[in-house]
């Protein structure tokens, strides 16, 4: 698996008059401590970031192909979180085979305490979960998902609309 995605190489926002919130620099050890279990860590090819990584527990396929990603910010090398404002955390649904994104939640900026950051980091990998339905797409049998639409209304959607070009989607419950 390849694993790249153009998300995380967004520039960083910095604020009008120069305010910039402190940032914590968070070690590759600490990182990984603050995580839940079962994620395992890769280097991104094509970078020098690790990437937190495991199988999305909505998917029941065999072998998975969705999976739960982190993109931490950390550099491969030196095992430190790069310089403050350079890039904010991500929790992402990657879809193994063909390297794409599924669904990208919001970003958690490294402010405040080491353990504030891990918690904000929990949170978001426990809600992008929470999004699994457990249930398989009737057309392709991918994984369907809690999704929201523009308008914010929640839907039920396939986890396949971008890798395979599967549009079945039904109302939310």
């Amino acid at each position: 698996m390849r694993l790249w995605m153009a998300e995380a190489s967004r520039p960083a926002f910095a604020p009008a008059g120069g305010f910039m919130a402190s940032f914590v620099q968070i070690s590759a050890v600490q990182f990984r401590d603050g995580l839940p279990k079962g994620f395992g860590a890769f280097r991104r090819p094509g970078s020098n970031e690790i990437v937190f990584m495991r199988p999305f527990p909505g998917d029941l396929r065999d072998p998975q192909e969705l999976f739960v990603v982190i993109l931490s910010g950390i550099e491969w090398g030196n095992g430190e979180s790069r310089s403050a404002g350079e890039d904010a955390i991500r929790v992402a649904l990657l879809h193994g085979p063909s390297d794409q994104l599924v669904f990208s939640g919001d970003r958690v900026n490294r402010s405040g305490t080491v353990e504030s950051v891990m918690s904000r980091v929990r949170d978001r990998v426990s809600h992008l979960e929470r999004r699994s339905r457990r249930d398989k797409c009737p057309e392709c049998g991918s994984p369907l998902l809690r999704l929201d639409a523009r308008d914010g209304r929640p839907f039920i959607g396939c986890s396949g609309y971008k890798p395979a070009g599967c549009r079945y989607t039904r109302k939310f419950p």
